[in-house]
């Protein structure tokens, strides 16, 4: 396995507290996080190739080892101003039980585990399009990190098909 193509760890939990093991990542400034049980693969930026018809914030598909992914632009789905992928820019293969899809990021900040203790209730100041998809907050470095829902997140992606199961 290259260091381009790595795999996420799988969980482990301490003995004295249990602990959430995320993968923090920057996206227009501001941390966010996903279960590190979510998140199967991280790969560098590779070219999306577009697929007409989609929704605005599925970019198109990429080809992985035999295995087609779809691309989720979470700036557009957050209503965040649109960027270019830059050499730090990240997908993120996720896994749900309704889902399996790729999430774009700017930048893959960390990969730690957090102590359950840490998790706090989200700030009633974030905005809308964001609110309805996290499901708590902790300290990183001294920055709120945002924790995403998978499977809000999938619900949101497959609008109202998921609704409807």
């Amino acid at each position: 396995m290259t260091d381009s193509d790595r795999e996420v760890p799988e969980a482990s939990w301490l003995s004295e507290e249990q602990s959430s093991p995320f993968l923090i990542f920057e996206l227009a400034s501001s941390l966010f996080a996903i279960s590190s049980q979510t998140a199967v693969k991280v790969r560098p930026y590779i070219h999306i190739t577009y697929v007409p018809g989609t929704p605005d914030h599925i970019l198109g598909i990429i080809h992985i080892r035999g295995e087609i992914e779809s691309i989720v632009d979470l700036r557009r789905l957050f209503g965040m101003p649109v960027k270019e992928p830059g050499n730090d820019s990240r997908i993120i293969i996720l896994r749900t039980d309704s889902l399996q899809t790729g999430i774009l990021v700017d930048h893959l900040e960390d990969i730690i585990s957090i102590p359950v203790s840490e998790i706090s209730s989200v700030l009633p100041s974030l905005p809308e399009a964001i609110t309805h998809l996290v499901q708590g907050e902790f300290l990183y470095a001294g920055r709120h990190v945002m924790i995403i829902d998978p499977d809000r997140l999938a619900g949101q992606v497959l609008g109202d098909q998921y609704d409807q199961r």
